[in-house]
């Protein structure tokens, strides 16, 4: 029972910078029950059930929300209990307002410059212990409540970094920090202290009290709040509780629910999904069952088999299943990202989420046009981070803009959807200020990292780190990858067990092998595995069998080597689509120098013309300016994308940028030596998109009806699908069917490359060879096995001829399409008929290193 002189003061101040100066300043308790009221809102509308859940647990009120939010409230409404001490002095406007009773207390106070956080540290076990919190040496929980409110300015601090009782003040202001706690404890209802406050639950309160922190201390609110102060405690609560929703979904912080849609609606790609994708819609949801605390997905499958729309739908199930909200899609360059953040964007329009928070998040994400916000206004937030220190550097980083937390380096991850670098993420296991606030923002999230394999080992140790804190608070986690070792997979999803309690001594007996393709699911809380049926995985392999074959030209780097010279090598296998029929070629380089060395090269031997200009050779690396390299990354995707329009001949120089997440579709890949992932991850930007071309139809552009187009010599090889040429009089005209060079295909015994291109009579297949039109018109094939499914389509009609060699109906023979280099797969041809990919050959992808 509070004694009348402890009446509660309320000339202690909380905010003064910034504000109305002719008026007081901001009463301390009263932003302490703004935060308070801001807190028990994020507890209800902005935190997953999956992040409530964990909480209470780990406060030892498991099956209590209740208390746990209560609790929440009162470590928000007890944050700033620090400034009743000598920080109320650092403020001119703030001590002319001041009470005689405080101001005669001060006359022993230190003059030290103390954060009122370490402040609010030292004093929190009075202030608790009035409050009826009991020390415990076992449980501690006065102590994790300490650390939270030191911790409140994004840093933890010891408790060996004390104060001075002189800075904390005397008998008055020990009793005023008790009166504004008892306030504060009174309109939250009195919460009782917990059982227990383990430390990952107290790193997710001390983010929600960061976050109210925030979001009550912005500048507009505060001055409208100045003018406006209700008459008693009680109704100011009510109104701060009604002022929460308003705050919190100006910030983009309000969940959106989505329309969930059909799959072909939601990611706006014509056809069904692939095997992979079924399976993760039919088979995971079984694989999940009725698990409680989250599981780890491993998806592992070829370049271009659609894992990030696979991710997506594995996100649906995991959220559905586990209470969180949104997703973090991570990937490993900013290039990536920027490509991921239109996809998503356009997958949550498509799915009515036009009012969802989308973030962009990395470094440079403000130079990113479909992102920033060039008309936003700044408004400042009065955070009284740096009030102590002097005029200066640290004050000015205190005045933060919405920009800074709303687009900055610390706020995005905590929109429903973000999409940026890993690095971002690893940051909240880093000893950095703010990562409480990180792990708060993907606590309630999916959890999507994308090319698991693409980082080096100090970054794999830190993203183990992170999956350890993501498997303590329950989070499913998607992993995606075409080249990761198996070693690394098995040490990431153990990482991901151990923090949900799993002994090391039980994982040290026990592998997780994941199949490819495919996908391995793991669940938190029992360990049980499960992955995709072999039936479908055999399906899925069967899709996109391809069979590499490597050729290796041997190069001699700088001016020497005459026709072996690397530039010399390069000029000749790019020639074809550079002076021949078009297409479209990829060169990817080791170094940036390298690549402006090659592009400069390229440029003066086949097409002077800049990029801004429309040349045929375009340059991409990452040391651009961002908006330069933003625009050249754009037309890349755009021009060697799945949905076109295609160049009819474009040449792009490039680094390791292209090699990873783009999605890119060459005819012919040139690259450095490389280790054999990156060999792996640069062949799946060769003849992509294929097989979903071949069935749903190939992209609008002069690239994709003439031109090279697979006749990658040196490279990759096409089987001629749903192109067009044109015919005159039951033959194939030159300037449409020609024949590449003679001597341009090695190793070949039978004649030139056959182009992607389709005889418009019948839409019939046809296939330019050495030999010359004979005039013949074979009969049509009627229902024959092996015929491609748009030549079933329409059997009637006549065949022109097109070169065609074969002994039967003059139709190309296996033995004929040496281009192919080919072991069958599977099945066989009969003689006169059209090999397809799918059931006799396979490509050849011929790779020249440097």
């Amino acid at each position: 029972m509070m004694r009348k002189q402890d009446a509660l003061d309320e000339s202690a101040w909380g905010k003064s910078r910034g504000l109305d100066p002719e008026r007081p300043p901001y009463p301390l308790v009263r932003h302490l029950l703004d935060a308070a009221a801001m807190a028990l809102h994020l507890w209800d509308v902005y935190l997953s059930e999956n992040q409530r859940v964990r909480i209470a647990e780990g406060t030892g009120l498991g099956g209590e929300l209740e208390r746990a939010r209560a609790l929440a409230g009162l470590c928000a409404g007890l944050h700033d209990i620090g400034k009743l001490s000598g920080f109320q002095f650092c403020s001119r406007h703030g001590v002319q307002h001041l009470s005689a009773g405080l101001r005669a207390d001060s006359e022993k106070m230190s003059a030290d410059r103390v954060g009122h956080d370490v402040a609010g540290m030292a004093a929190a076990a009075e202030v608790l212990q009035a409050l009826g919190f009991e020390e415990d040496e076992e449980l501690k929980a006065t102590q994790r409540v300490a650390e939270i409110i030191g911790g409140h300015h994004g840093r933890f601090h010891r408790a060996e970094d004390g104060v001075s009782p002189a800075f904390l003040g005397g008998d008055a202001w020990s009793r005023q920090r008790v009166a504004h706690a008892v306030a504060v404890h009174e309109v939250l209802g009195f919460p009782v202290a917990p059982e227990s406050f383990k430390a990952p639950a107290a790193v997710l309160v001390t983010g929600v009290v960061i976050l109210a922190d925030w979001l009550v201390s912005q500048e507009t609110y505060l001055r409208r709040r100045q003018r406006e102060l209700q008459p008693s405690l009680a109704e100011h609560f009510r109104r701060s509780q009604a002022d929460a929703p308003q705050l919190l979904g100006d910030a983009g912080l309000a969940p959106v629910p989505l329309e969930r849609k059909e799959f072909a609606e939601a990611y706006g790609i014509i056809g069904e999904p692939n095997p992979l994708q079924q399976s993760v819609m039919d088979e995971l949801p079984t694989a999940v069952g009725a698990g409680e605390r989250g599981g780890i997905l491993l998806v592992t499958a070829a370049p271009g088999d659609g894992k990030s729309e696979t991710a997506l739908e594995a996100e649906r199930v995991l959220s559905q299943r586990f209470g969180t909200r949104g997703y973090a899609f991570l990937l490993p360059t900013m290039a990536t990202s920027d490509q991921m953040h239109g996809r998503v964007t356009k997958t949550l329009l498509n799915q009515s989420g036009r009012d969802a928070g989308l973030t962009l998040v990395h470094s440079t994400a403000w130079l990113n046009s479909a992102y920033a916000d060039e008309g936003l206004e700044g408004e400042a937030v009065v955070t009284c981070d740096g009030d102590e220190a002097a005029a200066g550097h640290r004050r000015r980083e205190a005045d933060m803009r919405p920009q800074r937390w709303l687009r900055g380096s610390k706020r995005p991850l905590l929109a429903q959807f973000a999409v940026g670098t890993v690095d971002q993420a690893l940051m909240a296991v880093l000893p950095v200020r703010h990562n409480a606030l990180r792990l708060l923002a993907l606590s309630g999230k999916t959890f999507i990292v994308d090319e698991a394999h693409a980082y080096d080992p100090y970054m794999q140790v830190l993203l183990g780190r992170l999956l350890n804190w993501l498997g303590a608070y329950g989070v499913p986690v998607v992993l995606l990858s075409a080249t990761l070792p198996a070693s690394v997979s098995d040490r990431l999803i153990k990482e991901y067990l151990q923090g949900a309690g799993h002994s090391t001594k039980a994982l040290r007996k026990r592998v997780f092998p994941a199949p490819y393709p495919g996908w391995l699911y793991v669940d938190a809380e029992s360990g049980r595995c499960a992955q995709m049926s072999e039936a479908q995985r055999q399906e899925q392999a069967r899709a996109r069998r391809i069979r590499l074959g490597l050729t290796v030209e041997r190069v001699v780097h700088g001016s020497q080597g005459g026709p072996r010279n690397r530039i010399a090598v390069i000029e000749r296998l790019v020639q074809p689509v550079a002076e021949g029929d078009g297409g479209t070629a990829l060169v990817v380089c080791n170094t940036v120098g390298d690549a402006q060395e090659t592009y400069q090269r390229l440029c003066g031997k086949f097409d002077r013309r800049s990029h801004a200009e429309g040349g045929s050779v375009q340059l991409l690396h990452a040391r651009f300016p961002g908006d330069v390299r933003e625009e050249r990354t754009r037309d890349v995707t755009d021009g060697l994308g799945r949905k076109g329009p295609r160049p009819r001949r474009r040449i792009v120089v490039a680094t390791q940028v292209v090699e990873q997440s783009l999605d890119l579709d060459a005819d012919i890949v040139i690259s450095d030596l490389a280790p054999l992932s990156l060999l792996l991850q640069r062949a799946g930007r060769c003849w992509r998109h294929e097989n979903h071309w071949a069935r749903y139809g190939y992209p609008e552009g002069v690239g994709a009806r003439r031109g090279l187009m697979g006749r990658a010599w040196s490279y990759s090889t096409r089987w001629p699908m749903a192109g067009r040429c044109r015919c005159s009089g039951g033959r194939c005209t030159p300037s449409f069917c020609s024949a590449p060079p003679p001597g341009s295909l090695r190793n070949s015994r039978a004649g030139p490359f056959p182009s992607r291109t389709m005889c418009r009579h019948s839409w019939k297949l046809s296939t330019v060879t050495a030999s010359s039109s004979t005039g013949a018109t074979p009969a049509a094939p009627r229902g024959r096995r092996g015929w491609p499914t748009r030549a079933r389509r329409r059997p009637s009609g006549a065949w022109p001829a097109c070169g065609l060699s074969s002994a039967r109906d003059r139709l190309p023979s296996l033995s004929t399409c040496i281009i192919w280099r080919a072991k069958r797969t599977s099945g066989s041809c009969p003689p006169g008929s059209v090999p397809t990919r799918s059931a006799c050959c396979a490509p050849s992808f011929r790779r020249t290193g440097a």
